[in-house]
C-alpha cells in the first residue's frame, strides 16, 4: 500500500528547533486537523521539553487534531514483581548512550493534556494494548506491561 499524499515524515531538533515552524515548513496548515504520530521520542527528551511540545500542539492546532505517543513511566509506579527488570531495561537504555530522561505517571499527564486544551484523552497501558492489537496471535508477539500509548484529540 502506498502512503497517501498527505503523509510527511519531518525530522526535527526539539531542543533548538520551533515544532510549530518545523511543521509548516514542510506543508503543515494550522487551520486543517491533523495527526501527528511522535512515537518511540518522550522517553528521550527532557520532560520540559515534552510538556512544551505538547502544549504547542494542543494551543497551537485546530480542532480535530490528534497526537499519538508513547511514553515511559517512573520505576516506583511500576508494580514491584517487575520492577527490577523495567529498571534494567532504562540502565540498558542508559548503556546504549540513549538514557530514558523524562517519565510521567498516567493521571498526571492526563491533567497536564487537558491543560492544554485536549478534549479527549485516552491512555492504553500494556494489556489493554495487548487485547487490543495483538489478541489472538499465534506468535505471541505483544508489548509489555509497563507500556502505554496516548491518542489525545482537541
Amino acid at each position: 500500500m502506498d502512503a497517501p499524499p498527505s503523509l510527511r515524515f519531518v525530522p526535527i531538533d526539539f531542543e533548538r528547533q520551533s515544532l510549530l515552524a518545523t511543521l509548516q515548513n514542510a506543508g503543515f496548515r494550522q487551520g486543517d486537523p491533523a495527526l501527528l504520530s511522535w512515537l518511540g521520542v518522550t522517553m528521550y527528551l527532557e520532560r520540559e521539553r515534552v510538556l512544551e511540545t505538547l502544549s504547542v500542539i494542543g494551543r497551537g492546532t485546530c480542532s480535530g487534531t490528534k497526537v499519538i505517543f508513547d511514553y515511559a513511566r517512573p520505576s516506583e509506579s511500576v508494580d514491584a514483581s517487575i520492577r527490577p527488570r523495567y529498571e534494567a531495561l532504562i540502565e540498558r537504555h542508559a548503556a546504549t548512550g540513549e538514557p530514558w530522561r523524562s517519565f510521567f505517571v498516567p493521571d498526571e499527564l492526563d491533567r497536564e493534556l487537558r491543560r492544554f486544551g485536549f478534549t479527549v484523552v485516552q491512555d492504553w497501558d500494556g494489556p489493554a494494548l495487548n487485547d487490543r492489537f495483538f489478541s489472538g496471535r499465534a506468535d505471541g508477539l505483544g508489548v509489555g506491561t509497563v507500556a502505554h500509548l496516548i491518542e489525545a484529540s482537541i
